[in-house]
C-alpha cells in the first residue's frame, strides 16, 4: 500500500464507497504529488471511474478522508472544483447551447481569464473552430467528446482526472490529446487517466496503478518495458490479486 505525507498535492486515506452494500472502492490509501502522471488500469467494475468522482467531489466517500491540496473533499468541494478538469463518458455540457455558448457560460463560472481568446486556442488546437457555433446535440459523438475535453481544460486547472479520455476519439484527435498531455507535464500539471489502452501508459511514460475490486493491488513507476511484458503484468496481477 502507498502510504500518505503531508506534502502530497492529493491525500487519500482509508477511503471505501458502497452501492447496494458492494464496496467499488475499498478501504484504499494514495498519495500523489505534484506533477505526477499516473494512469489507472483494470477490469471494468474495478472502481476506476468511481476513484475519480471522488477525487473530483461528484461523489463523497462513505469512510475515510480524501484532501486536495490540503482541502477536505467533504467541505471544501466548491473550491476543489476550481483546481481539477474532469472528463468522464458525460460531457457536463448543455446539449441545447452552441459549443461557445457553453465554454462561454463555463468560463464566466470560473472567471476564466481572456475568455474569448481562450476559447478561439482550445478550439483550434483540438479542431474545433468550424463546429463552435453548432447546438451540441447536432454533433458527432467524437465531436462532442472534443468538445468535453475543451471544457475540462478550459480554466486551465492544476489538476486533471481523465475518465477513458480517447473514448470516441479518432486517431487524428488522440495524437491531439496525448501531444497536449504531454504538454501539461513538462509544466507539473498533476494527470489521472483511466483507461484500457496499455499503449497510452508507455506514449506518456506513466506511472501505472493497477485496480481491481476496489484496491489498489499493484504500482509501476514509469515503463519502459515493451507492450507485451506490459499486458503480462497486467493479466497476473489481475490474476493474482495481490497488494504489491
Amino acid at each position: 500500500m502507498i502510504p500518505t505525507n503531508n506534502k502530497s498535492e492529493i491525500q487519500i486515506s482509508k477511503i471505501s464507497k458502497y452501492f447496494n452494500n458492494n464496496a467499488a472502492i475499498n478501504n484504499l490509501t494514495l498519495d500523489i504529488n505534484k506533477g505526477d502522471l499516473i494512469t489507472f488500469v483494470g477490469p471494468n467494475g474495478s472502481g476506476k471511474t468511481t476513484l475519480f468522482k471522488l477525487i473530483s467531489t461528484i461523489l463523497t466517500p462513505d469512510s475515510g478522508t480524501i484532501k486536495i491540496k490540503n482541502l477536505n473533499t467533504r467541505n471544501k468541494s466548491q473550491l476543489i472544483k476550481s483546481k481539477i478538469g474532469f472528463t468522464s463518458h458525460d460531457s457536463f455540457l448543455y446539449k441545447d447551447l452552441t459549443l461557445k455558448e457553453n465554454l462561454n457560460f463555463i468560463g464566466n463560472l470560473f472567471q476564466v481569464k481572456n475568455l474569448e481568446q481562450r476559447i478561439l486556442s482550445l478550439c483550434q488546437k483540438f479542431q474545433m473552430s468550424d463546429f463552435i457555433n453548432r447546438p451540441l446535440k447536432t454533433l458527432s459523438k467524437g465531436l462532442v467528446k472534443r468538445a468535453s475535453l475543451i471544457r475540462t481544460f478550459l480554466n486551465d486547472p492544476e489538476i486533471l482526472l481523465l475518465d477513458e479520455p480517447l473514448s470516441d476519439l479518432d486517431v487524428e484527435s488522440q495524437k491531439i490529446l496525448i501531444e497536449f498531455l504531454k504538454n501539461e507535464s513538462l509544466i507539473q500539471k498533476t494527470i489521472l487517466i483511466s483507461t484500457h489502452q496499455m499503449e497510452l501508459c508507455i506514449e506518456l511514460k506513466t506511472q501505472i496503478m493497477i485496480i481491481k475490486q476496489g484496491k489498489l493491488i499493484k504500482h509501476l513507476n514509469t515503463p519502459s518495458a515493451s507492450i507485451y511484458t506490459l499486458k503480462n503484468i497486467y493479466a497476473e496481477s489481475i490474476q493474482s490479486g495481490d497488494i504489491n
